[in-house]
């Protein structure tokens, strides 16, 4: 319950298997104009942004480097990933 009396309630259901369960996400709720402002870095949001196909080298690279500093553990579990250099 916030301080201003408002609940919100989500109920998460999962249908991906007896044994697989979700990780690690995160919620957002606000009430800002740019909610697409996750405190990613400029180039990561930029690269985000571009028109699919459409990204430069350096963008798709920005997008991995930062997903791999934020999940180091996937990266060293998933060698199928490893073609991502």
């Amino acid at each position: 319950m916030s301080t201003n009396g408002v609940t919100v309630r989500f109920n998460l259901q999962q249908h991906y298997g007896e044994n697989l369960l979700l990780g690690r996400f995160r919620l957002y709720v606000t009430t800002s104009e740019d909610p697409l402002d996750f405190g990613m870095p400029d180039p990561v949001v930029q690269a985000a942004r571009a028109e699919a196909g459409h990204r430069k080298p350096e963008q798709a690279a920005a997008i991995i480097d930062y997903y791999r500093s934020i999940d180091a553990e996937f990266w060293e579990a998933a060698p199928g990933h490893r073609h991502c250099q």
